[in-house]
């Protein structure tokens, strides 16, 4: 069979499928994985075949996505503009990259015009994500507000934020679907009903994550599938530097730092609260500069810069794992046992946190809008001393490692 993924963001959008479609060629099929070319090397080293899509990652975080948060109607806000701002060479790119394909697999971000490429092909459509986006009574939508748990008739909130958000996101984006289904389409236009009783359980969807971290809710019908997380682990090939096996096997043991594809609009000011927080906390650190480019000059010795390592490698080796929460990372510190503690930027990224924290695999999030020296420091410190944090973090690992799957 020929299948086609798509997929739109950032690499931590992009490798979890990466491993899908390594899943899917072991299993016999012929994959194309339809992403931005930033990613065409990343994606043919891994054996799958490439089809560009217009979709540039580094072009929404040009802004300070920091004062975006988990405000969704701000989220929505900035995605709109970025789908504006490209125009109908998203669909243009999206539908090539599909022609000829005999199932489209799409991300959630993606299914915006993954529905509609498939009605114009005519093609079996299989959506997914990577975190829970299905309207249920257990949590709620992962990019909006969380309320405290003792919260009356939390349930029905739950439940009513999904509705509520989606409506909001395809009520900012329906005339730029609509245009580009005329355009580049030649489909008729859609009614804004549509969108408004739109209901996601109604189709079935694969929820790549483990159930060990988000427990399959009891409402959720079979339509949602949790396959477990797609993990990539590390190419056989792949080599430590000397100066990298030498720093981790120094004692104490280091933290990792790394907040991934976040960019930063002060990387200095940031560099510096990082710094300030591990000598506070007493604590040497790998640190990844990743896109926000993170360390600069005159790292102090107890510091080492690093680039890309792999996360599977890596994690399990440093005493804490300090990240963004993206739902990549949160997994690959789970897996590794590692605690963790996240400083979310923005979007699903205080949904992960809270996770973490309710696992009890590390301390409550400490948001970048909020974030200090003193309280990094102090989320460093729990998470590398305390023995409840430690221990469940070591529980959580255990699962996700001995699940063959990954469920």
């Amino acid at each position: 069979m020929k299948i086609t993924i798509t997929t739109v963001g950032s690499r931590g959008d992009v490798q979890p499928y990466v491993a899908l479609g390594r899943g899917l060629a072991a299993a016999g099929h012929a994959v194309t994985m339809a992403a931005d070319e930033l990613f065409e090397p990343f994606i043919r080293e891994n054996g799958l075949a490439f089809a560009r899509l217009a979709a540039d990652p580094m072009k929404p975080l040009e802004v300070d996505i920091r004062q975006l948060g988990n405000n969704p109607v701000k989220v929505f806000k900035w995605m709109a503009a970025f789908v504006e701002e490209i125009g109908s060479e998203y669909f243009e790119t999206y539908l090539e990259a599909n022609r000829g394909t005999d199932l489209m697999i799409f991300s959630s971000v993606a299914a915006m015009a993954g529905l509609h490429i498939g009605a114009r092909l005519n093609v079996p459509m299989l959506s997914s994500t990577l975190q829970p986006i299905v309207p249920t009574r257990a949590y709620p939508y992962s990019a909006g507000m969380i309320l405290p748990g003792w919260f009356p008739f939390l349930g029905t909130i739950n439940k009513a934020s999904y509705e509520l958000f989606n409506r909001t996101f395809y009520r900012m984006l329906y005339k730029v679907i609509n245009r580009d289904r005329e355009r580049v389409l030649g489909l008729p236009r859609l009614p804004w009903k549509l969108y408004k009783s739109l209901d996601l359980s109604a189709y079935p969807m694969l929820h790549g994550f483990s159930r060990h971290v988000i427990p399959k809710p009891e409402d959720y019908n079979d339509n949602q599938i949790f396959t477990g997380y797609w993990f990539l682990d590390q190419d056989e090939d792949w080599q430590p530097s000397a100066e990298l096996e030498a720093f981790l096997a120094a004692d104490p043991k280091p933290v990792y730092i790394g907040f991934g594809s976040m960019v930063d609009q002060d990387a200095e000011e940031l560099t510096r609260l990082v710094v300030e927080a591990l000598a506070i906390s007493g604590q040497r650190a790998v640190l990844l500069g990743g896109w926000t480019n993170l360390g600069g000059e005159g790292l102090p010795e107890s510091i080492m810069k690093v680039e890309h390592v792999p996360h599977d490698w890596l994690f399990p080796q440093v005493s804490a794992v300090i990240h963004h929460g993206g739902a990549g990372t949160t997994a690959a510190s789970l897996r590794a046992g590692s605690p963790t503690v996240v400083v979310p930027f923005f979007a699903d990224q205080p949904f992960w946190g809270r996770r973490v924290a309710k696992l009890g695999a590390g301390p409550a999030p400490v948001p970048r809008q909020k974030l200090t020296a003193k309280r990094l420091a102090a989320a460093i410190t729990r998470a590398v001393e305390d023995p409840s944090i430690r221990q469940r973090a070591a529980e959580v690992g255990e699962k996700l490692r001995l699940s063959l799957i990954h469920i």
